[in-house]
């Protein structure tokens, strides 16, 4: 397994030198790149790279929760002196669909970097947006029904309706094999079973994608298992590995063959992948060597919020933002259903650009990172030519 790791890992250092070498390439002052060329995502990728500071790489890798329902001061501040990558939009944004647009166009324009604009659309009991989209049932309740074709139907007209408000990265589907009926996860899973889970997510990941827009396998991983909620709480997850071969990863496989654009890692402890007692979003053992290495998985992983209460009450957003970062997570999500206030994120995007700076987390990290964020703003259209 080990080499396998290794063989994966070093394939993944050469794309990145490869990248980075078209990059060199087409902004060298002799260089005759063609138009195709210049006008390529990765081009476009390595442009906007070029382009970043220290400051703004850190800010890149962050997700920020925004209040209100307008434009704002404190929205203008994080992404203009933060510089973050992305927000993420609960009920509180939302009032009317032109309002809606309103504010993501102005967040868009007060950013240097297009932003990624995130919500939870699931359907059934996580659904933040209901104006200009019809919601979407339960997860379960096309468990129920078991059809791939409805599944991708819906998944595609939600996305389409998500789109048109300016949003192109929901964090749906939710990929957990829901084990027992008291399980926190509940209705939010399509079911019990593995395989029809894996063929319902890989079909609302197609019809999400279709739409234009980013889809999120989540959660990473057995909270389907599990009885407490892991905003809450840390859950430990305590199946073996065989258990979690045999139930929990078929649908988490099938959404990375799939090619979802995005994978939530959550706060959950697996001791069969980490006997530390690590939880998932920490642990370099499951993020660099399982969902990287054994799973192959190349898109952009993201935290569950560092700013639950779990995490405030544990580790705290700073300590967890770094081990985080160092343990392969690529996108950290700072956002939550009660008001988050400017000082607290930006103390958290700050403690990032110093850990950096001390040599806590190396360069070589921070900019893997940033080249997965802007890989995935660059597969949403987002990125403009060089």
């Amino acid at each position: 397994m080990r080499c396998i790791f290794m063989m994966k890992k070093r394939m993944g250092y050469l794309r990145r030198i490869a990248l980075l070498t078209t990059v060199v390439a087409v902004l060298s002052p002799g260089a005759r790149p063609t138009h195709a060329a210049i006008d390529s995502p990765e081009a476009r990728v390595g442009c906007a790279f070029q382009r970043l500071d220290a400051r703004s790489k850190a800010g890149q890798l962050f997700m920020v929760s925004v209040d209100g329902a307008v434009s704002s001061r404190h929205m203008a501040d994080l992404l203009r002196t933060w510089r973050a990558g992305g927000i993420i939009l609960f009920s509180r944004n939302i009032s009317t669909a032109r309002n809606l647009q309103a504010l993501i166009a102005n967040a868009q324009r007060a950013s240097a970097v297009p932003l990624l604009v995130a919500t939870d659309q699931e359907g059934g009991p996580v659904v933040r947006i209901r104006v200009g989209v019809t919601p979407l049932p339960a997860p379960a309740y096309y468990g129920a029904l078991g059809s791939a074709d409805k599944v991708y139907a819906d998944a595609k007209a939600q996305g389409l309706a998500l789109k048109a408000l300016g949003i192109n990265l929901n964090l749906a589907p939710v990929v957990d094999v829901r084990v027992t009926s008291s399980s926190a996860i509940g209705r939010r899973s399509f079911g019990p079973d593995p395989a029809l889970d894996a063929t319902l997510a890989v079909a609302a990941i197609r019809g999400y994608q279709a739409a234009g827009i980013g889809a999120t396998a989540k959660h990473f991983l057995g909270l389907g298992e599990v009885q407490l909620n892991a905003d809450l709480a840390l859950p430990v997850v305590h199946a073996t590995r065989a258990q979690l071969e045999a139930r929990d990863m078929p649908p988490m496989r099938a959404a990375i063959r799939a090619g979802v654009a995005a994978l939530m890692v959550t706060r959950v402890v697996i001791p069969a992948f980490d006997k530390s007692n690590t939880a998932a979003y920490a642990s370099p053992l499951m993020v660099s060597g399982i969902i990287r290495g054994e799973l192959g998985y190349t898109g952009a992983v993201i935290t569950d919020s560092l700013l639950s209460p779990a995490v405030m009450a544990g580790p705290g957003p700073l300590v967890a933002a770094r081990a985080a970062i160092r343990a392969g997570d690529d996108i950290l999500l700072l956002g939550g259903g009660e008001k988050e206030y400017e000082a607290t994120i930006g103390s958290v995007i700050a403690a990032v650009d110093k850990a950096v700076a001390l040599g806590e987390v190396p360069a070589s990290r921070l900019n893997d990172a940033v080249l997965h964020v802007l890989r995935l703003k660059a597969r949403l259209g987002l990125l403009p030519p060089c």
